[in-house]
């Protein structure tokens, strides 16, 4: 056995989990969800090359105005797991489909909580100062 020496220190695992806070330096934004590598969140959270803390990251794709969602590539370790902010225990997430118009849905985030409701409208547009979002799924949860 040979032992060699290096300067190179540990990196403790952390997990990523649904819900859960990061930062971009300039703003606080929410965990989407864990994917392989990484996690998916909104596109207005960053642009390509912007750099997230906690989980730590760097966006890797970014869509913004026009649709809404990015992808963080992260070395944290990806979990089925939802955040519940003091409202309950993580909640393991085994899958997911497209929810029709009527169903029951929950969301998760770092600013805003945990909040259920129901999906009342697809397919709509919503206007920013930074352009227009197409697609978008109308709920009565915010």
């Amino acid at each position: 056995m040979q032992i060699e020496e290096t300067d190179e220190r540990p990196v403790l695992a952390q997990d990523i989990v649904g819900g859960q806070y990061y930062s971009t330096g300039w703003s606080t934004c929410s965990v989407g969800h864990a994917v392989d590598g990484g996690f998916v969140t909104a596109g207005h959270c960053g642009g390509v090359g912007t750099p997230t803390s906690s989980p730590n990251g760097t966006v890797a794709g970014s869509d913004f105005p026009g649709n809404d969602m990015a992808y963080v590539q992260s070395t944290w370790n990806p979990t089925p797991l939802i955040h519940q902010h003091g409202q309950g225990p993580t909640v393991t997430v085994a899958g997911g489909q497209e929810a029709a118009v009527g169903a029951d849905i929950c969301r998760s985030g770092g600013t805003t909580g945990v909040d259920c409701g129901q999906i009342e409208a697809k397919n709509q547009t919503v206007n920013y100062p930074e352009g227009t979002v197409t697609g978008m799924t109308q709920a009565s949860v915010w």
